[in-house]
């Protein structure tokens, strides 16, 4: 578990870091709405990860750990049929509707031949998606840590090459040759498996087995994919209220709240979730919850200090000057992060309760409240309101949250 957690450290390290390289090479020479389209783009391609899978890809790695109630063989020929299935569909949709998607996506039909480009890879993003949740069950974590970093430097290489010679429309070509690359270079890593496990599947649907392979699939679609629509949405109401520049403001300071998070996210899964697994009296809960809350509250506070203070420095480093305007609402991106991680902790508790139908509703709920806040409150409040209703909206999550924890789970029971 030790070595699992700090392959994955390092791992979301290193393309952390390379989106960062990306960032500002692409602020550098497209500007701020350069960097709201490639944002939009990363969007679609996160949302295509999940549905031309179904999501399955967490319980592809949990039953082909253990499998213990189907074959791996049957494991194999459901998921690769249904990937084949799904990521035709997906291909179809984008290529047929690469127009309308560009529209949806930029406002503009101008991008619809790069969505028409990722079409082509919906198919290597389907199978890159398998093929790494069956080596993450069998804990080949050199492997995958050699793939990721070629990927990463693929990722690098591809999209600022494009960029230089092709400016926008470059860089999103960029991210779609990406997703055909990353599928060469899972081949060549994995070749002695590869053709094994992509031999052709003899075409398998069982529904019992997809049901069992699909029960973690609510949850990722949920934490993933509407994660996706939601800033697809920010973004779109932002540039058509404001600016596009705006809009590339906007999602810099969402970048620069991934360079925190993602410890705090690494915090979650490798220290939180275990222990809340193991303590589920109320006692125990409480308790866990307010140790939690003590963590988050000094993760913070440290952030604060060492960002606040030098955050026009921060901001021209690994953006520009243009991205200064960003410096009045780092404070209130800061506060709003805050309340979303502590709604972490409480829908990750859910997590470790099975509580899968709270959590869905939950993290649903979260992604339409931050819809309507910015919807309603964008055009009377500008861009620094975007910041405010961020904060509004997570701390009236976290007031539901509280509430069902003392309804239904702190309660003793007699």
């Amino acid at each position: 578990m030790a070595t699992a957690s700090f392959y994955m450290a390092l791992l979301s390290g290193i393309r952390l870091g390379m989106n960062v390289v990306v960032g500002k090479f692409l602020v550098l020479w497209l500007g701020s709405a350069g960097l709201f389209l490639f944002g939009q783009f990363q969007s679609l391609i996160l949302l295509i990860q999940n549905i031309s899978t179904g999501a399955i890809h967490n319980g592809i790695t949990r039953f082909w750990a253990r499998p213990d109630e189907f074959d791996r063989e049957s494991i194999r020929k459901n998921s690769v049929s249904l990937s084949l299935l799904l990521s035709s569909l997906a291909s179809l949709i984008l290529l047929l509707f690469s127009g309308p998607v560009s529209i949806w996506l930029f406002h503009t039909d101008v991008y619809q031949l790069p969505v028409a480009v990722l079409s082509l890879g919906t198919f290597c993003i389907a199978v890159t998606q398998i093929l790494t949740a069956i080596f993450n069950a069998e804990q080949r974590y050199k492997s995958i840590s050699l793939l990721s970093n070629l990927q990463s430097a693929s990722l690098l290489v591809t999209v600022l090459v494009c960029a230089f010679y092709f400016k926008e429309a470059g860089a999103l070509y960029g991210l779609a040759l990406t997703q055909i690359i990353s599928f060469l270079l899972t081949l060549f890593v994995f070749r002695n498996d590869v053709a094994q496990l992509l031999r052709f599947p003899r075409w398998q649907l069982d529904l019992a087995v997809l049901k069992q392979l699909g029960q973690y699939s609510l949850m990722a679609i949920a934490s993933t994919v509407a994660v996706a629509l939601t800033q697809i949405y920010c973004r779109n109401e932002i540039s058509s209220v404001l600016s596009d520049q705006a809009s590339g403001f906007w999602e810099s300071t969402n970048r620069i709240s991934n360079l925190y998070i993602f410890f705090i996210s690494f915090l979650f899964s490798g220290y939180f979730l275990p222990r809340f697994a193991r303590f589920v009296q109320p006692s125990e809960i409480r308790k866990e919850l307010l140790h939690g809350l003590l963590y988050l509250i000094g993760v913070f506070i440290l952030t604060a200090l060492f960002l606040l203070p030098f955050r026009d420095w921060f901001i021209s480093l690994i953006f520009s000057d243009e991205f200064l305007a960003i410096s009045s609402v780092l404070a209130l991106q800061i506060l709003g992060d805050f309340l979303k991680a502590v709604s972490w902790l409480f829908t990750n508790y859910l997590v470790a309760l099975k509580q899968t139908t709270a959590f869905l509703v939950f993290e649903i709920l979260g992604q339409i409240l931050t819809v309507i806040l910015l919807t309603w409150g964008l055009p009377r409040w500008g861009f620094t309101g975007i910041f405010e209703l961020y904060i509004a909206g997570w701390a009236v999550q976290n007031l539901g949250l509280f509430l069902y924890f003392y309804l239904f789970i702190l309660r003793e029971k007699h």
